[in-house]
């Protein structure tokens, strides 16, 4: 969705949105963060994206005849981006994806029968015939939606976790937290902000601009020789207060997988808090990994966060056989059990890369089987062109071609 006010606390309406959510857990909202953020405004994103459990979406460049004159490319976030934290400190946006510009069917009541230029482009900012080229993130959130909306479909048609169609691995119901835990754990840095009057301006990981990244589900979902990422997912885990969940995950490159990155995400929906809350987060679970010793913890923090319910840990350079212990802590609960997605990526005995499709080219990206369980301290083992169809006569299909301008990796 993206309608909205530049409201940067938390109001009635966001608390409507994440009662609603906890609520409903396969529905998950996608909210354009807002477009006022050029000058490097900070606290910028408005309600409702400055709920908990929605996905707020900022913009970054579009690439190819979409991108903006003099565009330094699709790593650099938009000037009129809207920026966090919100009032209360939580970071948004969540992600980035391409608003800037992106082209679409441009209605013309008055007009029976418009249709594609028959000549000729559509410049960015133009219109032409039944095309239209706009910018802003409510282009931005629609891409975030059609994201989701293949992760849903991967889930459904069996393609966890071999990364190939199976009607044996369904997973029918999916929950919100999973779909938005596979897009934030598989995206990716920007390089910095392409101001308007500015110039370029830099950003940071987990910053006021991009938070987690711009998507990218070339390195979110496995395609079984197309993609070098793949998963174990733990979905609608349980937790009890001041409890702890395990999970022993290691990396398997034997069948050829060369990713250098061990990813895990930590996602949980909760109710809504009360309007103009300062310290919003209610229950308040812990994500560390731990390897030979030594502690990561998330967002890019030296310790836990204790003010966020989304949270990613990145390590990178592992090698074959290293075994990670996935810690998940109930600090804090408002009430005696918490249900949460975890998502891991790595290489985990998937298949090598056949065919790697060019970046430039490609939206798709991770899987291999994951365990799940409950309770306690437990421990398991485990250019204009969008090809957007959704019927899927093949996950490879769509990470060869699933063109510039849905979402540019």
């Amino acid at each position: 969705m993206s309608w909205g006010v530049d409201i940067n606390s938390y109001t009635v309406e966001t608390k409507i949105f994440d009662d609603f959510m906890f609520s409903n857990d396969e529905f998950l909202i996608v909210v354009a963060a807002g477009n006022i953020g050029e000058g490097n405004a900070y606290n910028t994103v408005g309600e409702p994206a400055t709920g908990k459990n929605i996905i707020a979406v900022g913009s970054h460049h579009n690439g190819g005849s979409s991108a903006p004159v003099d565009s330094k490319g699709t790593e650099y976030a938009s000037g009129f981006s809207s920026r966090g934290p919100t009032r209360d400190g939580r970071q948004k946006p969540d992600v980035l994806a391409p608003g800037h510009y992106i082209l679409s069917a441009g209605a013309k009541p008055q007009v029976v029968g418009e249709c594609d230029p028959m000549v000729g482009t559509v410049e960015p900012g133009g219109s032409e015939d039944g095309l239209l080229s706009m910018e802003g993130t409510s282009m931005a959130a629609p891409a975030v939606a059609g994201a989701a909306a293949i992760v849903r479909q991967y889930f459904n048609q069996g393609y966890y976790p071999s990364g190939k169609r199976n009607s044996d691995n369904i997973i029918k119901n999916p929950s919100s937290t999973l779909i938005k835990g596979i897009i934030m754990n598989g995206a990716q840095y920007v390089k910095g902000v392409q101001n308007e009057f500015l110039g370029l301006t830099p950003v940071s990981p987990y910053d006021e601009t991009q938070n987690f990244g711009r998507v990218s589900l070339k390195d979110s979902l496995y395609i079984a020789g197309k993609t070098d990422v793949q998963l174990k997912i733990f979905d609608r885990e349980i937790v009890g207060d001041s409890e702890s969940n395990v999970y022993n995950i290691v990396i398997d490159k034997s069948q050829g997988c060369t990713n250098s990155k061990f990813s895990v995400t930590l996602l949980w929906n909760e109710p809504g808090s009360i309007p103009g809350c300062m310290n919003c987060l209610l229950n308040n679970l812990d994500l560390t990994v731990i390897y030979d010793g030594k502690f990561y913890y998330p967002n890019g923090l030296e310790g836990p966060d204790t003010v966020n319910n989304n949270e990613r840990v990145i390590v990178n350079d592992v090698n074959d056989k290293e075994e990670f212990a996935v810690v998940v802590n109930a600090t804090s609960l408002s009430g005696v059990s918490q249900s949460y997605s975890l998502i891991a990526s790595g290489c985990f005995g998937g298949e090598s890369v056949s065919n790697t499709p060019k970046s430039s080219d490609v939206v798709s990206g991770g899987g291999s089987n994951g365990a799940s369980g409950n309770g306690g301290l437990t421990t398991k083992s485990s250019g204009h062109h969008i090809n957007f169809s959704l019927a899927f006569g093949g996950m490879a299909a769509i990470a060869s071609n699933f063109i510039v301008g849905l979402l540019q990796i």
